[in-house]
């Protein structure tokens, strides 16, 4: 399908500016310079009761001008107005459906079933692609067919904050030393989908991490390009799974990459197993300070079993610096540090 213009999608709420709202990106002609095709790219967005948010992303994604896309909504059979926003924008998506999900891993499976571009990714519906993203990855997978394509993620809140995150030396070696000598964000890693054709779909039984196991997965067979524009927006808000379980989701990651631990060559196993236990040791830190007790036990006596020393001394480190931080918390509230607005009731 060819992205549709500005003109042709429903008004953009009352209030709203900006991209993707009145702006939209540049529009390419039907086939690239060279006179190929554009590579078609495929787009999953899973979502549940995310209605604030929904529109912008849908927007986002066909507001791109690019002559090639497929875009795919699955939604969980949200209770608030995402199926309305969504019926609104239906001309325009290869397919949709709102039904109850096994969670975000089982919604992006059911997208997959109906992929059939070369590049693939998801934008989970409070994230938006970046302005010209698609012709940007296009470009690339039409000169590096078969490849993964990373971009910039810009990370932003409702404050105006923005930090960039490239994903840069994504290597399958770098992930399981959990990306050491490099950085690896989901929305902007785009996957060919000639190389998960022949791999299991994501794993159902990962909440958080299923985006680093299929990434894995895929680098294992093909290498990456990386790519110095922008081509996602990642939203953080309170409410987002990442903000909410982010020490389950590195306990999680542990998980993961665990599973490989077999593929580690001999020479770097001794430092990979001190890297590891490090990481490990420091999501158990953090799942018990958010009360996680039995998920902290798992990971601490992985983390123990691997390299002790490492991981007493990272626990340890942990717990010191989380004692400073509830002295001096404690200190700032405590009444003698609180300077009375009235002097005369200070004397």
């Amino acid at each position: 399908m060819r992205c549709p213009e500005s003109k042709d999608l429903p008004d953009a709420p009352p209030g709203k500016a900006g991209w993707p709202w009145i702006e939209e990106s540049l529009r390419l002609p039907d086939r690239m310079e060279d006179g190929r095709q554009w590579p078609c790219i495929s787009i999953v967005t899973p979502s549940y009761n995310q209605g604030q948010f929904i529109e912008e992303t849908i927007r986002s994604v066909l507001l791109q001008g690019y002559p090639n896309l497929e875009y795919i909504v699955i939604d969980g059979g949200s209770t608030d107005n995402s199926p309305d926003i969504i019926r609104r924008y239906e001309p325009w998506l290869a397919y949709w459906i709102s039904e109850p999900d096994r969670g975000q891993a089982h919604a992006i499976n059911k997208g997959l079933e109906h992929v059939s571009g070369q590049l693939f990714n998801w934008i989970n519906s409070d994230d938006l692609l970046a302005r010209g993203a698609l012709r940007t990855l296009g470009e690339a997978a039409a000169f590096s067919p078969g490849r993964v394509i990373c971009g910039t993620v810009i990370s932003f809140d409702g404050r105006g904050c923005a930090k960039e995150f490239t994903n840069s030396e994504l290597t399958f070696e770098n992930m399981l030393h959990l990306c050491p000598n490099g950085s690896y964000h989901q929305p902007g890693v785009f996957l060919p989908v000639t190389v998960l054709r022949d791999l299991a779909p994501l794993d159902e039984s990962l909440s958080f991490a299923m985006d680093w196991d299929i990434t894995l997965r895929v680098l294992r067979r093909t290498s990456a390009v990386t790519l110095d524009s922008p081509v996602a927006l990642f939203r953080t808000h309170s409410a987002s799974k990442t903000s909410l379980q982010q020490p389950l989701f590195l306990a999680e990651i542990c998980d993961v990459v665990f599973r490989y631990k077999d593929c580690i060559s001999p020479p770097a196993r001794r430092e990979w197993t001190r890297l590891f236990a490090g990481f490990t040791a420091r999501a158990a830190g953090r799942c018990l300070l958010r009360g996680r007790v039995r998920t902290a036990a798992d990971q601490l006596l992985r983390a123990l079993r691997m390299d002790a020393g490492t991981s007493v001394g990272t626990f340890m480190g942990l717990a010191a610096a989380y004692a400073v931080r509830r002295c001096k918390s404690l200190l700032r509230t405590s009444p003698r540090c609180v300077q009375d607005p009235d002097p005369e009731r200070a004397i």
